[in-house]
């Protein structure tokens, strides 16, 4: 659970006060065309009403690898080029609907070689929801992470905590150690029953997003 638990959330709730929603993942990485109904891009799928089809998997994600590595070793002779994948987001959220992108893997994830997550965001120079756990580190790779995005001149709309497996540091001691850092709204979200649909209790995001 984490980037796309809230993606899908964050779908959920928009379509609930009526707007079109499209989620899209341009690039994922352990995806099976002959198993692929557990991976992120079939749940994507289910939070914004679509049919779980392979054309609609291809829709809206182009790029999928089979290897569960970062997508820069997992395309071998797959690579997507940089501009490409730019166009695809681009046309993504030039439509009527609301369009989510959500990354793979972290800021810093190449997402082709010498091509990044961070460097995408910043073409498409869209506000960002960076979601983080609560696992050990995970101060240090928010800061970072923030870091990072600050140099690229990124807005941050706002930081989603979800809740780590196996986590010793709880959701609230997180939120706390960050708040002496940073100034953003930041939501807390739970570690959730392993069900398909648990997205549809995630706790409310859109007026964070909207501050």
């Amino acid at each position: 659970m984490g980037k796309t638990f809230v993606t899908c959330g964050l779908a959920w709730q928009l379509r609930k006060t009526g707007k079109a929603v499209r989620a899209v993942k341009p690039v994922i990485s352990g995806f099976d065309p002959a198993d692929w109904s557990g991976t992120d891009t079939a749940a994507l799928l289910r939070a914004t009403g679509r049919e779980e089809t392979l054309a609609e998997a291809k829709a809206i994600s182009p790029w999928r690898y089979k290897k569960m590595v970062s997508p820069h070793l997992a395309a071998e002779h797959e690579a997507a080029e940089p501009s490409d994948i730019l166009s695809f987001c681009k046309d993504a959220i030039s439509g009527d609907e609301v369009t989510l992108i959500e990354g793979a893997g972290g800021v810093m994830t190449p997402l082709t070689w010498g091509y990044n997550q961070v460097e995408l965001l910043e073409e498409l120079s869209i506000p960002a929801v960076l979601v983080v756990g609560t696992y050990v580190g995970t101060i240090s790779h928010t800061l970072t992470a923030l870091e990072a995005m600050k140099a690229r001149g990124l807005k941050v709309a706002s930081i989603v905590i979800s809740e780590s497996v196996g986590s010793l540091t709880s959701l609230h001691e997180t939120c706390e150690s960050l708040n002496n850092y940073v100034s953003l709204p930041i939501v807390q979200v739970p570690r959730a029953p392993e069900k398909a649909d648990a997205w549809k209790n995630l706790p409310p995001l859109l007026e964070a997003l909207n501050d």
